[in-house]
């Protein structure tokens, strides 16, 4: 099985892969779209949905720029994700993968919780002893983390 095509999350002029964010609402046992738009038909066990979407912090509100699907949708303006209440954590730098555990760790990492939409948290989690005692672990023989490497154990 592949990984998920991930959505796309614009934050402070970076681009992040982030968890697909539903764009349906549970109805007993339906399923209702939020928005119209067409899956595509052609699917793969990336892409079992049919879509991803492009998503922009935008006035510390989680805005939702296009759903790429059959066809692009661009929305302007970008629509409010007032159903959303979660959280997300960005990779900032120094990346160190465990495929044994499907995790990736930061040496810095940034949390966003979302209420309803709208940005409430954020906080920087600062990773590094954990991704050196990793590496130190799985005796790799990798040098000093450098920013922008991806160190795979």
């Amino acid at each position: 099985m592949c990984e998920p095509i991930p959505d796309k999350l614009l934050f402070n002029d970076q681009n992040h892969s982030i968890a697909k964010i539903s764009l349906y609402r549970k109805k007993r046992s339906q399923k209702e779209p939020r928005f119209e738009f067409q899956p595509r038909q052609k699917r793969t066990t990336a892409d079992s949905d049919g879509y991803h979407c492009q998503w922009e912090v935008i006035d510390n509100c989680l805005m939702l720029r296009a759903i790429c699907a059959e066809q692009t949708t661009v929305f302007e303006p970008p629509r409010l994700a007032a159903w959303f209440c979660g959280t997300f954590v960005l990779g900032m730098s120094g990346q160190c993968f465990l495929a044994r555990h499907m995790r990736s760790y930061y040496a810095t990492e940034l949390v966003l919780r979302f209420q309803h939409g709208k940005l409430v948290e954020q906080t920087i989690n600062d990773n590094t002893a954990k991704v050196e005692q990793l590496r130190h672990d799985h005796d790799a023989g990798f040098p000093p983390l450098e920013e922008g490497k991806v160190y795979l154990i």
